[in-house]
């Protein structure tokens, strides 16, 4: 983890926001989620059931994915005594994902259009993830 990203501060959500995105990709892409369980709480719904699940269940399979890279741009940063928030948007690579005998299972589409969303943050000796929102953007 980048030592901006261990910091208690704006900078540290910034630089934390950023690595945090590094981990979900590592995690979709290896299907090691050790790093990524470091840094998330059980209680962000999403984190938990979208990809560290999954990413767990398919370990062992034998397949894998390529490509879906995430850029990822944080847009604020509120740092509290509390809860700690920062937002975000991301566009992502399309995904291709592969069985183990090398077969193309599935593709992920690109998201081309910025998605934005916020983290809800907690710093406890190191900054963890305790929920994500995405903002539709239709406003639904």
């Amino acid at each position: 983890m980048p030592e901006a990203a261990k910091e208690n501060s704006k900078e540290g959500i910034v630089a934390f926001t950023e690595h945090y995105f590094e981990l979900v990709d590592y995690a979709v892409l290896t299907y090691d989620t050790k790093p990524l369980k470091l840094v998330t709480e059980r209680t962000c719904y999403l984190c938990a059931t979208q990809i560290i699940d999954p990413a767990d269940g398919n370990r062992g399979r034998g397949g894998w994915h390529a490509g879906g890279r995430t850029d990822v741009s944080v847009t604020f940063a509120r740092n509290t005594k509390g809860n700690s928030v920062s937002g975000f948007t991301f566009l992502r690579e399309r995904t291709l994902v592969y069985s183990a005998n090398g077969e193309l299972q599935s593709t992920i589409p690109a998201i081309t259009s910025p998605r934005a969303g916020t983290f809800n943050l907690v710093f406890n000796n190191g900054w963890s993830v305790v929920d994500v929102e995405f903002i539709d953007p239709d406003g639904k």
